[in-house]
């Protein structure tokens, strides 16, 4: 049940009624509806007290048990409302000590810039002008504040009538370092990352400006440094120089600055307005036709009448439930391995005291009581995964699934394509992300979906679930694809 109806030429994101799952209420923000979601927590419509509609961002339950991203979190939220200027989100209250932790900015009816490049492609030459003063005056507001935004990218680019908008700004800074981010990695999102930020994780104030520049392309139809593979496409950031061909003439001098491999050799924000002097983002900033459409005739929902009854929605997902047989399968084995080294154990302990013992026992018997705790808490991490449910969701949100007290899940403005794939001999429900979405991250490797790069194509498809680990059969879970996914289901070939 869509709150608005679409209009002609138009292609909001999905603004869907909430779930029983989802909250009602936080802090004093009554939600009434499901704007998206990202690596941090979901997104949701909200009314203040006032009435006034606001973005409600709550976020993840395995994030908030974190304290060091607890404690980064608050740090960067008050810095974040310090943040003035005209291209950017603001802030309106926040609780970083909540359970879980929420933040409220101004709600922006506007479509994000990827979803306008989605549907109708490259913007022309004036637009690229006014978005890039634009989105250098937001960075200077950003950067004023002592923050660095650290993951620009067109799904944080809101684009009104009257110009762009730039949102969540600096909360990144709130994941690195946390138990949940992978050894190694840098924060951010590949194809937006300056060349410090992969090879040393270093995140200045210069590695916005890079991602400014890696925008402006990506508006323009140019990927300067190629597609592909993530690693491949890393390692041309930080050693090849960029191509630009197909960006405007008048532009490349200024983005050839942007991507500059040293930090030290890219403008800053305030040089980049005075080259973007004169773009004016008024009301005719846009090309006319559908990308003009698609800004302008977008509307804040109403609020629900309240002297009218509520007609009962239509369900909006199919629910599947099932249970992880790998899973089993590895409980099986730590059960019958277990008994056999603690036997062993006990034998070597046994004959310590006997003549002719050696070092090699003593080895021995650490190692073997090594492993008999390794087995025991594994057979521990998988029975109590296998206890909790596994539920997939298919709907008008997207794809999630819940397994072992986690959740994940994509919404369907994250997906490229989604089919049945054959993985590993299975056939399995895989997804295609976009470019710029980052692959979900786990404590522990026993608690975390059926998730792995399925080589397919080569591309990196996402194997959620195998349809061998789902109580039912392939038909109804096509039918579901076929009902909410649109296009981007695709039958196995």
């Amino acid at each position: 049940m869509r709150l608005f109806p679409p209009s002609e030429g138009r292609r909001c994101p999905p603004v869907h009624a909430l779930s029983p799952t989802d909250p009602r209420q936080v802090g004093r923000y009554r939600l009434e509806a499901r704007l998206g979601g990202g690596g941090m927590g979901e997104v949701f419509l909200g009314r203040s007290p006032g009435g006034r509609a606001v973005a409600v961002k709550v976020i993840r339950p395995e994030l908030a048990r974190d304290p060091e991203f607890r404690r980064r979190f608050a740090a960067e939220v008050e810095a974040a409302r310090r943040v003035g200027g005209f291209h950017t989100a603001q802030i309106v209250a926040a609780d970083p000590h909540a359970d879980p932790p929420w933040l409220v900015t101004a709600y922006i009816s506007g479509p994000s810039l990827a979803e306008v490049l989605a549907g109708h492609g490259a913007l022309p030459e004036r637009s690229l002008v006014a978005l890039g003063a634009g989105l250098a005056e937001a960075l200077e507001a950003v950067h004023a504040a002592g923050i660095v935004h650290r993951d620009l990218k067109p799904s944080n680019i809101l684009l009104l009538d009257d110009g762009p908008r730039v949102i969540d700004f600096g909360i990144a800074r709130a994941l690195d370092a946390t138990a949940l981010t992978r050894p190694g990695a840098a924060p951010g999102t590949p194809g937006f990352m300056a060349p410090e930020q992969i090879a040393r994780g270093e995140v200045e104030t210069a590695a916005d400006v890079f991602a400014l520049g890696m925008v402006l392309c990506h508006a323009a139809g140019v990927r300067p440094f190629g597609e592909g593979a993530t690693h491949a496409l890393l390692y041309r950031v930080v050693h090849e120089e960029p191509r630009l061909d197909g960006v405007p003439e008048a532009l490349r001098d200024v983005l050839r600055a942007c991507l500059a491999k040293r930090p030290e050799d890219r403008p800053t924000p305030g040089d980049l307005l005075d080259r973007f002097a004169g773009a004016d983002p008024g009301d005719g900033w846009l090309p006319d036709g559908p990308i003009r459409e698609m800004v302008t005739l977008r509307d804040t929902p109403p609020p629900p009448s309240q002297s009218q009854p509520q007609a009962t929605p239509a369900p909006e997902w199919a629910r599947f439930t099932g249970i992880k047989a790998k899973l089993a399968a590895g409980i099986l084995f730590d059960l019958l391995c277990l008994p056999v080294a603690l036997f062993i154990l006990v034998g070597a302990v046994a004959s310590m005291g006997d003549e002719g013992s050696s070092v090699l026992t003593l080895g021995i018997i650490l190692l073997l009581g090594a492993g008999s705790l390794w087995l025991g808490r594994d057979a521990y991490l998988r029975l109590r995964a296998l206890s909790r449910p596994y539920e997939l969701f298919i709907g008008t949100n997207g794809i999630r699934l819940r397994y072992g007290g986690q959740d994940t899940g994509y919404g369907w403005w994250e997906i490229r394509r989604v089919a049945l794939r054959r993985s590993g001999g299975h056939l399995a429900l895989a997804v295609l992300p976009a470019p710029e979405v980052p692959r979900p991250r786990y404590r522990n490797p026993v608690f975390r979906p059926y998730l792995e790069r399925a080589g397919v194509d080569d591309e990196p498809w996402i194997v959620l679930s195998r349809l061998a680990d789902l109580h039912t059969g392939r038909e109804p879970l096509e039918q579901a694809l076929s009902r909410y996914a649109g296009r981007r289901w695709s039958p196995e070939r």
